[in-house]
């Protein structure tokens, strides 16, 4: 009986394999099922660093477009004197556009045009640093100024005006205060020394890249979830943008970078190694005539900026700053020109209001290259 039923059982296991077997076997591609079944969902990619367009504009000027928009940053709100009149910014540095005599003032820059701490603590993303600083002392104007620089190279050197303080506010993008100065020097040599940290300084960098991280990373939401910048009209006699050049290097840089953490912390770092690489002290005073010869005062204690207007203004200090322009007359060739702070100054003195001025060593022709020695 029992063999019987075992002969039943291993039947009915093969004749249920046979009708499991496939007579024909189907590709699984060519299965369909009856009911409908929705596609799966798609994403679109993050952004990236948007690269510059072949051809940026159909009226661009006769310098590239980075030197253009920095040309018009100078000569906004007279920030450099003597733009177009003594000197102009070429393809290879400054030239001279008239003819000079030795003693000269070829061009003087304003004390609002060099970027101190003071520029920082005023920045939009960098507003918290305030506060810090009145805890932490003079030396944190390091930290500060190191901010800013990584601020601007994050947000892609433009501002974003929001109506409110949430990085995803929608807003309205401009180009920022010092973009075109400070962006030279993220492209310049200086950046193989920021490669490298005093190790005596190391951990005080470490402290401030603590300090400047969480303000990048808004710094760099806001800016990435903003609009992609607009393409400016063509300048006309009548309708003159005052940064049309700076809003046209915008829109050539194309929509705002996205970074990681990973990003942002060497972004911060670098900035600190450009900072102690490229901040310099007030130059030594130089006579307006002669101009070969500094003055006995020796130098100013400290960079003097006024700030607000009217009965309101004030005058604030800092030790250390970034000088746009002057590394344009630091070129090879034979000097022709001296750097540095008009005399002391006094009441109606020429050089109120002014930092650092270039004086002509000796006679110089229109179109020649200024080249200065090193003040510093």
């Amino acid at each position: 009986m029992s063999k019987l039923v075992l002969a039943i059982t291993f039947a009915g296991a093969a004749t249920s394999a046979a009708a499991l077997k496939p007579v024909d076997r189907l590709d699984a591609a060519s299965v369909t099922l009856d009911r409908p079944v929705a596609p799966l969902p798609t994403f679109a990619p993050l952004p990236v660093v948007a690269d510059a367009p072949e051809k940026a504009l159909e009226d661009v000027p006769d310098l590239p477009l980075r030197r253009a928009a920095l040309r018009e940053w100078a000569a906004e709100n007279n920030r450099v004197e003597g733009l177009g009149e003594k000197i102009d910014i070429d393809v290879d540095g400054i030239i001279a556009a008239a003819p000079a005599k030795k003693g000269d003032i070829l061009f003087a820059m304003s004390t609002e045009s060099v970027v101190t701490a003071h520029a920082a603590y005023n920045d939009p993303d960098l507003l918290s640093l305030r506060p810090i600083a009145q805890k932490a002392g003079p030396g944190f104007g390091v930290v500060a100024v190191a901010a800013l620089l990584a601020a601007e190279e994050v947000r892609g050197y433009r501002r974003r005006l929001v109506s409110s303080c949430a990085p995803e506010a929608p807003g309205t993008v401009e180009p920022s205060e010092w973009g075109p100065a400070l962006r030279p020097l993220w492209a310049s040599d200086q950046l193989d020394a920021a490669a490298f940290i005093d190790p005596d300084v190391a951990p005080i960098v470490d402290q401030g890249c603590a300090i400047v991280l969480p303000l990048l990373e808004a710094a760099a939401r806001r800016s990435w979830s903003g609009p992609k910048p607009e393409r400016p009209a063509a300048r006309t006699v009548f309708e003159r943008t005052p940064d049309h050049w700076r809003r046209a290097e915008l829109y050539a840089d194309g929509a705002a970078p996205s970074w990681s953490r990973g990003d942002l912390e060497r972004v911060a770092r670098r900035s600190f190694g450009l900072v102690l690489a490229a901040q310099k002290p007030p130059p030594g005073y130089v006579k307006d005539a002669g101009a070969n010869v500094l003055t006995d005062e020796g130098a100013p204690s400290a960079w003097l900026q006024r700030v607000g207007e009217g009965e309101e203004q004030t005058v604030v200090s800092e030790p250390l700053a970034l000088v746009p322009l002057v590394g344009e007359l630091m070129g090879p060739g034979a000097a022709n020109s001296v750097l540095g702070a008009p005399p002391p100054q006094k009441a109606g003195n020429r050089g109120e209001g002014v930092c650092i001025w270039c004086v002509a060593s000796r006679d110089i022709e229109a179109g020649e290259r200024l080249v200065a020695a090193d003040p510093w």
